[in-house]
């Protein structure tokens, strides 16, 4: 498994990178809104990524989603995701992970959320089909809820893996999970339990840590009450081989969360 670091918590590309070189990490999920919207940033990110041997992955920008039932912002959404999949296509930066479901417009009524449901899986066979002829692996991750009353309404981690069953069963292999351990507990949601039944759609992996009294924090990897070794241990037991990608929001954090990261290795491989 390759431990990475993600660009969230950096405003210059050039400062991540070199992070990843003095803490030994494999790995980077570049995330859209911290880079500028132009071919040569993605071109110096891929040529550095190339010749120190770093894997490079994509993370649409948090503030888009696929399943918006607003048609200007999904317009909006379809135009982002077709502009950088063709840019990651460009320079082998896979895999592509995309938010879905709006986390407010899916709890008004349960026509609003089948609604929601049949959007995303509209707009996600577009784009799978665009990233397969690019060679790009397709990722969708479930947003957090910030609220436990919502989080019993919304669309759950649990609806997603439908969603991309069905994708798969229709012929969209390229489309899978993006496991956010904190996002899944969020729905009230074990991590142990999803990974257990639906490990195999998983396609990348965020890490971060919880307290246990909030629904979302982003803590470093370690420090919070989190099943994060068992969820690591059943990812290495399904063979998973991707990136570990550690996402916190500040800079000062990504070292402790990847000592935290290395600890857990450890104690897997017992």
């Amino acid at each position: 498994m390759i431990v990475s670091l993600q660009t969230l918590a950096y405003q210059k590309t050039e400062q991540a990178l070199k992070e990843i070189l003095e803490r030994g990490m494999q790995g980077i999920e570049l995330v859209s809104g911290v880079n500028r919207r132009e071919d040569r940033d993605f071109k110096n990110v891929r040529n550095f990524c190339r010749d120190y041997c770093v894997k490079a992955a994509f993370h649409l920008s948090p503030q888009w989603f696929a399943g918006d039932l607003n048609p200007i912002r999904r317009k909006y959404f379809e135009r982002a995701a077709i502009f950088f999949v063709k840019i990651c296509g460009k320079y082998g930066i896979s895999p592509f992970t995309v938010h879905c479901f709006d986390p407010l417009s899916a709890y008004f009524s349960k026509e609003a959320k089948r609604k929601s449901l049949e959007i995303v899986k509209r707009q996600i066979e577009k784009l799978s089909r665009l990233c397969e002829d690019l060679g790009i692996v397709l990722s969708l991750e479930v947003y957090p809820q910030f609220s436990r009353k919502l989080a019993r309404k919304a669309i759950s981690p649990e609806e997603l893996a439908g969603v991309v069953k069905s994708l798969r069963n229709e012929g969209h292999k390229n489309v899978g999970i993006t496991f956010d351990v904190e996002h899944v507990n969020s729905y009230f949601y074990s991590p142990v339990r999803f990974l257990k039944k639906h490990g195999d759609l998983v396609t990348q992996v965020h890490l971060s840590d919880n307290d246990g009294k909030a629904l979302h924090q982003h803590l470093p990897v370690g420090k919070g009450k989190l099943p994060l070794k068992e969820c690591v241990k059943i990812l290495k037991n399904r063979a998973y081989g991707g990136m570990l990608v550690i996402e916190v929001s500040k800079v000062e954090k990504i070292l402790e969360s990847y000592l935290g990261v290395l600890k857990i290795l450890r104690k897997v491989k017992k």
